[in-house]
């Protein structure tokens, strides 16, 4: 499965966050020079692969019986965390948003 979003701080794409059938990779946009959307992943030209959604983004996807109602109502795989990211991006708690890149 290949994905590709744009990840937003206060409304400004700070980097992209992909998925294939690898792995998760995130990287900062080449022009973005702001403050870093966590510890763990400073501000760096270079890309963050995890084998899995990095923490931080895993911890922005809904949790327990929120994420089994997601799952019910968007039809989504309970265990897809990027695509519930994707599904809600707009909505996450505090200034991240996670948007596909046609918006």
């Amino acid at each position: 499965m290949h994905r590709r979003v744009k990840v937003l701080l206060y409304g400004q794409v700070v980097g992209e966050l992909s998925q294939n059938d690898s792995g998760f990779l995130f990287q900062y946009a080449h022009d973005y020079h702001g403050p870093a959307i966590s510890i763990s992943l400073p501000v760096a030209q270079r890309q963050f692969p995890s084998e899995t959604l990095h923490p931080y983004f895993a911890s922005l996807a809904p949790e327990g019986w929120l994420r089994q109602r997601y799952s019910q109502i968007q039809h989504r795989d309970e265990n897809d965390l990027l695509g519930m990211l994707i599904d809600n991006g707009k909505n996450l708690l505090g200034a991240i948003q996670i948007l596909p890149w046609e918006e």
